[in-house]
């Protein structure tokens, strides 16, 4: 069996978005993912993402966050194209140990996305 094929042979969508390339070459592990990808949990390791001076590389945290929404919402929105429009992030300290990033589509959340799709056939919350 060719290597390609291994990688993307039938597995669970945890272990598919772990070999999502980007978050295969950072090591990004998934913690959680409800089925209705309503919450998911990843582990970004810091020893596979450290720059120079010892803290987690911003561009990792970035990388992480960036697809995670998207790809939620693709799920629970089917027949709507979905992307990232606007990613800001905070940096107030770096970080020196494995982070996790925590994402959660609320009900009220659900709600009005729904309701602006059917209103506007979009929605930029």
């Amino acid at each position: 069996m060719l290597w390609i094929e291994r990688l993307w042979r039938p597995s669970s969508a945890a272990r598919r978005l772990e070999r999502y390339p980007p978050f295969r070459c950072m090591r990004v592990r998934v913690i959680d993912l409800a089925t209705d990808w309503r919450s998911v949990s990843l582990l970004l390791p810091l020893h596979a993402n450290r720059n120079p001076g010892g803290g987690m590389f911003g561009g990792a945290m970035a990388c992480l966050a960036d697809p995670v929404a998207a790809l939620a919402c693709n799920r629970v929105f089917p027949g709507h194209r979905v992307w990232t429009r606007d990613l800001r992030l905070d940096f107030r300290h770096e970080s020196r140990s494995d982070m996790t990033l925590r994402f959660e589509l609320r009900v009220e959340q659900e709600r009005g996305i729904a309701q602006e799709l059917a209103c506007r056939g979009r929605s930029t919350p």
